[in-house]
């Protein structure tokens, strides 16, 4: 059975189909995602853009900050989701000082739900992937890859474990 997967970029990134990322993703379903303003949207004019109109996909996949804002949606709504890299507390991380109301921002959810992957490159030189892991990983299923980046590099080595957690995890949460 082919996904519904809604990507989500991270802070000053695009949602571009022809990336390598998205194009990797394709293989599990079809990939759509919102343009995200993180600097001049409120937190909840970028909601409405992600969740705003259903259905929403089966699965919200985002990276850097896209895995915080999936992380925040999907607890919120109901969705699985899948975060990359994701940035813990865009109150103190890199992104906070470009945020607009930066106070609805808070640190990624540590209780409450487990219907979250996080996918984590160990050589991530922008945001500390071991802290990362060690923030949440009683709370979801992190896997660390050796090497990698920022972007992350292991899109393909994770399609196997992504389709798995998607197939699990919207028997759970169907509306």
């Amino acid at each position: 059975m082919k996904n519904e997967i809604t990507y989500l970029h991270g802070f000053r990134s695009s949602f571009d189909p022809m990336k390598s990322k998205i194009q990797a993703l394709s293989k599990l379903g079809a990939v759509n995602g919102p343009q995200i303003d993180y600097e001049n949207d409120s937190l909840s004019e970028i909601e409405e853009k992600v969740c705003g109109v259903r259905p929403v996909g089966d699965v919200l996949i985002g990276t850097s900050m896209g895995g915080w804002l999936a992380a925040h949606c999907g607890i919120k709504y109901g969705i699985p989701f899948v975060a990359i890299n994701p940035v813990t507390d865009p109150l103190v991380q890199s992104v906070g000082r470009y945020l607009k109301d930066v106070h609805e921002f808070h640190s990624f959810p540590t209780t409450g739900s487990r219907c979250g992957l996080i996918l984590l490159d160990e050589a991530d030189a922008v945001l500390d992937s071991h802290a990362t892991n060690a923030m949440l990983g009683e709370a979801y299923h992190v896997e660390m890859f050796p090497g990698g980046s920022h972007r992350f590099d292991h899109t393909e080595k994770s399609l196997a474990l992504i389709n798995s957690f998607i197939e699990n995890e919207t028997i759970l949460y169907e509306f």
